[in-house]
């Protein structure tokens, strides 16, 4: 059965392995840091630098809709694909 993200691989090509393979994906996620090099976050045209753990967590939430660029690595022998980008 082929994965269901990009029907690409069902097992390693190096070593055969079905259980042990999964996507390694690289999001775009955006911060905003202030001169000094705090991070904040903008609410009702103010920054507030003391983020809470639950804004933090939305704000990578919000992160994975797209992404940049995927590669299918297996952990029994280390085998990674070629970038998969969209």
């Amino acid at each position: 059965m082929k994965d269901k993200l990009f029907e690409l691989y069902s097992e390693c090509p190096k070593c055969g392995e079905k259980r042990k393979l999964y996507y390694s994906m690289q999001y775009t996620l955006s911060v905003k840091v202030n001169l000094n090099g705090k991070v904040f976050i903008e609410k009702d045209d103010k920054r507030l630098y003391n983020i809470s753990n639950r804004q933090k967590a939305h704000i990578f939430n919000n992160s994975l809709f797209d992404f940049q660029v995927a590669n299918c690595c297996c952990e029994k022998c280390g085998w990674i694909s070629e970038p998969i980008t969209q």
